[in-house]
């Protein structure tokens, strides 16, 4: 290695590389063509880097290897080779250049006089991609002098219940994973050499789209590749996989009004190809009405939040598991009079108690209470009744009276070719309800909305606190808004 080569490939360019080789050219030579990063993949970054870091606890007392910035990854790179000639047997974010590939390994330890190297991950199962990031990362580090005895994955543990005190050893899964990644050295530096010249190719990569560019992961650079896929696209089309969509791609259909043999699909996939290709909503009348007079006023419009965090928060919970901390209400009465109702818990103490009994309060007098995709809710009240049984009678009778207002769009009831096959509440809402506008929300999805609560917990900055739970309420009453909203112009139009 040159004393100031730059490394060409990192550990996430190459995985980027092996689910396709275009991205990688892209990434590498026309990065400002990559597209906008949403909010929930940042989210989900965080808690990435936010595990790693508390992984280190499993080996405690080891030093730090990482940079000062981003910028001077070199100086970690020295860092590293000085800590482990002065005899340190635990670094932390351990860097390694060789190939004119850089690795940063989350955790390398010394037993023994043997090393052993330690990849951190926010999640449970061991995927293929992550045996190809641990290869590729054994590849370099003993290519760099450093022969390692084994390679491990470190994973979640979702059997772990959390006792009121952290227990990273119990927290974390430690898995060995050598055997499963031997194979898959072989091809390590072909694949280098290949990668390497592709990214001095002097034309961007003619790959076509395809299945690549949802598998691992959705590439960020779909907004350039599929720039030339019309809107009404075959992709378009729900309860049809991304086989059958590229099947049809393929073969030339390339717009839904160009699909033809509508009739051997399914029939939901049926009525969207009908109502896109005549532009017309498909309405059934009947369907829709029986759904609306099952709603008997007052009414509860209801949406709740979970945070399902990799660490759990509160006593006796397990990682991932979900904690009811927040609920909107819109109730309204026959006169149509509206009332807003908000529970957002202390992220202190566990909410869950609390949330059950002013939810019940607030709606134990209501006929009907509404949801979309009533599964979260539904979920959530029969965990509580079983984890609080002196609830159980009032939470069984809140279930009876629940009912699901999406059922009108999943069994396409109301279809609109402006839905695009979309049958979620932010897309419906936003096409029929004219003041709807997700948009403009701080938070505005359910994960960014559990990340943002969770983080609560350590934030200090009272400003930050007051604002973001302001945040928080807003979003979810921004969803039975506009769910109360449908309801009203379902039942203005078809239910007078």
């Amino acid at each position: 290695m040159k004393p100031n080569e730059r490394h060409l490939i990192s550990k996430s360019s190459y995985i980027r590389a092996l689910q396709c080789e275009k991205s990688l050219y892209l990434y590498k030579n026309h990065y400002h063509l990559k597209d906008e990063i949403s909010a929930d993949k940042l989210a989900l970054f965080t808690r990435g880097h936010e595990v790693g870091k508390l992984a280190h606890e499993l080996f405690p007392n080891g030093v730090d290897a990482s940079p000062a910035n981003r910028f001077k990854q070199r100086d970690a790179i020295g860092k590293t080779a000085e800590l482990i000639n002065n005899g340190t047997n635990t670094i932390y974010e351990a860097s390694f250049q060789c190939e004119q590939v850089l690795i940063i390994l989350d955790i390398l330890v010394k037993k023994n006089e043997k090393w052993y190297g330690y990849e951190v991950k926010s999640s449970t199962p061991i995927s293929e991609t992550y045996l190809n990031d641990a290869a590729l990362q054994y590849y370099i580090i003993t290519s760099s002098g450093i022969p390692l005895e084994d390679f491990f994955l470190v994973t979640i543990n979702t059997n772990y219940v959390f006792n009121g005190k952290l227990n990273v050893n119990e927290l974390f899964s430690t898995t060995s994973v050598s055997e499963l990644i031997n194979p898959k050295l072989e091809s390590i530096s072909s694949n280098l050499n290949r990668f390497k010249s592709i990214i001095f190719e002097k034309t961007i990569p003619e790959t076509p789209i395809g299945k690549h560019c949802f598998s691992p992961y959705e590439c960020d650079f779909k907004g350039f590749c599929w720039k030339s896929v019309p809107e009404n696209s075959v992709f378009e089309l729900a309860d049809f996989s991304k086989e059958q969509q590229f099947e049809l791609y393929e073969s030339g259909t390339v717009k839904i009004e160009d699909v033809k043999e509508a009739a051997n699909y399914k029939k939901n996939t049926q009525i969207q190809i009908k109502a896109s290709q005549s532009k017309s909503e498909h309405i059934l009348s009947e369907k829709i009405n029986e759904i609306l007079e099952s709603i008997h006023y007052p009414i509860a419009f209801v949406d709740f939040e979970v945070v399902s965090s990799a660490v759990p928060l509160y006593k006796g919970t397990s990682p991932f598991e979900q904690t009811p901390f927040q609920f909107s209400i819109q109730r309204i009465e026959k006169d149509n009079s509206i009332k807003s109702i908000d529970f957002l818990g202390d992220v202190y103490t566990n909410p869950s108690e609390n949330f059950i009994r002013q939810f019940i309060a607030n709606t134990e007098h209501v006929s009907s209470i509404v949801c979309y995709d009533k599964r979260l809710e539904i979920n959530i009240l029969n965990k509580l009744k079983n984890q609080y049984p002196v609830y159980a009678k009032a939470i069984e009778s809140t279930i009876n009276k629940t009912v699901d207002l999406s059922t009108i769009f999943t069994n396409r009831y109301f279809y609109s070719p402006l839905f695009k096959g979309k049958t979620n509440l932010k897309d419906v809402a936003s096409v029929l309800i004219e003041d709807i506008d997700y948009n403009s929300l701080k938070i505005n999805s359910g994960l960014v909305a559990s990340y943002a609560f969770s983080s609560l917990k350590n934030e200090t900055d009272i400003f930050k606190l007051s604002e973001t739970r302001e945040n928080l309420i807003e979003y979810c009453q921004m969803d039975t808004k506009a769910l109360l909203k449908l309801f009203l112009f379902l039942k203005k139009r078809y239910n007078n």
